[in-house]
């Protein structure tokens, strides 16, 4: 469908800018949430928007609980697996804010900034 086909568009293009800017696309690929770990997405404003069609479209396919907040409400005690972090500039204050308070709660690596990358 033409949803579909749209969002996978604008991964390839985000990939190959990824890419050109000397991202390792392998290791933002394993970043990302397993169908099994439950998962965490935030972001601010349009941000919100693709986080929450993020969530809602993992646990459409079955995939492991994913919840879904604003940056400036992301609950403090809840505990996840991995989280995603959505930002257009990669530097907005209220998800650096939750990046740096979760840092070490998920697993893996979870860089505070875009350009810890």
């Amino acid at each position: 469908n033409m949803l579909l086909w749209a969002c996978m568009s604008a991964n390839f293009e985000a990939l190959t800018l990824a890419k050109q800017l000397g991202a390792d696309i392998p290791r933002l690929v394993d970043a990302l949430p397993r169908p099994d770990q439950r998962a965490l997405a935030f972001g601010c404003g349009t941000s919100l928007h693709i986080a929450q069609a993020y969530a809602a479209r993992r646990e459409a396919h079955g995939l492991a609980e994913t919840d879904a907040y604003p940056a400036s409400e992301v609950p403090g005690a809840r505990t996840y697996d991995r989280i995603v972090a959505i930002s257009r500039s990669g530097t907005t204050t209220e998800v650096a804010r939750v990046l740096d308070a979760r840092r070490g709660r998920a697993l893996g690596d979870c860089p505070s900034r875009a350009q810890d990358w």
